[in-house]
């Protein structure tokens, strides 16, 4: 079994596709307007935003609420060379600053921000404090 597609139902699709586009600079591979788009990273890695009205309507029965607070209960975890660079780069986009980074008891200094459309969006590099 392999993963081949990471979806995130988003509240506002374009805000979202501009914000990830121009973050990741991963290339759009599929676009329906309004409705849809795919990226696919340089590894292959296909990530869609989906808009969540119609996200919703695929599942064909009420849903409870996502998350609280406008939150997605969901985290994409990039790794970079310079995480407070990136996170720099990602607040001047429209990410909204959660957590400042830090060091983890995992090995890695993170930041945490909240993307367009609520999606956590964990900034990572390995750690630079001393064990």
């Amino acid at each position: 079994m392999e993963l081949g597609l990471v979806i995130i139902a988003v509240d506002e699709l374009a805000p979202a596709v501009l914000f990830w586009r121009a973050f990741t600079r991963w290339v759009v591979t599929e676009d329906v307007p309004g409705v849809y788009t795919e990226l696919r990273t340089p590894r292959g890695l296909r990530y869609g935003l989906y808009a969540e009205q119609h996200y919703l309507a695929n599942l064909g029965s009420a849903v409870p609420e996502l998350a609280a607070a406008g939150l997605q209960r969901t985290e994409i975890y990039v790794t970079v060379g310079d995480a407070r660079g990136s996170v720099s780069r990602a607040t001047a986009l429209g990410a909204s600053l959660l957590a400042d980074v830090s060091a983890k008891p995992w090995g890695d200094d993170v930041g945490y921000l909240r993307a367009p459309g609520g999606i956590v969006l964990a900034v990572a590099q390995p750690s630079t404090a001393e064990p």
